[in-house]
């Protein structure tokens, strides 16, 4: 699920005036995307295409990239953003083709042989192309065993040089332990995290 705010909000506008979801059925399908346009007062679904968005869970829309960014949800592509573009206009008859979208070059899950990925959830920071991913790890301990940590990794995403997205070298980790209390298998796959 993505929203798409028109404008960059304003002090008294939460700026969401667009959904856009996308469904599908074991195996792809039965893939359909559809948007819900709160501003065009008819209060209708209007279904696009038999396509889904590349995005594991939500996106968020940036407006300095011109498009939703997400995780992945190719299984091959784990722990890479991508960015969609966002035009989602059109008259909702679901001919629409899928819009374009590219693949992040890094890795942002990590690759250390000591960690397993839990689950993620990735937070848009406001301006300048800013986020935090939240991933929950699992690493075998020596004395206590198995435990999990979120790795809060910061950055800004851009366009390089030949148009791919990536971090360059703005990434920043942290590592903490998951609170015992919150170490239950739903908030582990998918940490709750948002940005004020």
């Amino acid at each position: 699920m993505a929203t798409h705010p028109r404008e960059p909000p304003g002090p008294d506008d939460g700026g969401t005036a667009l959904v856009v979801v996308s469904t599908e059925s074991g195996g792809g399908a039965a893939a359909v995307t559809f948007t819900f346009d709160f501003d065009a007062g008819e209060f209708l679904w209007k279904r696009h295409g038999e396509w889904v968005l590349p995005f594991a869970g939500r996106a968020h829309l940036d407006h300095d990239l011109g498009g939703f960014v997400g995780l992945s949800k190719d299984p091959d592509t784990v722990g890479h953003l991508c960015c969609c573009d966002a035009a989602f206009s059109g008259t909702g008859d679901g001919r629409r083709p899928a819009p374009a979208w590219k693949l992040g070059r890094e890795n942002l899950f990590g690759e250390d042989p000591g960690e397993r990925h839990v689950g993620a959830t990735l937070v848009h920071m406001g301006g300048k192309s800013r986020f935090c991913l939240v991933p929950c790890v699992a690493v075998e301990d020596d004395n206590a065993g198995q435990c999990y940590m979120y790795r809060l990794t910061t950055f800004s995403l851009s366009y390089g040089e030949n148009g791919d997205l990536t971090t360059g070298k703005s990434r920043r980790v942290r590592y903490y332990n998951v609170p015992s209390k919150a170490s239950t298998e739903s908030l582990l796959e998918s940490p709750v995290a948002f940005w004020l």
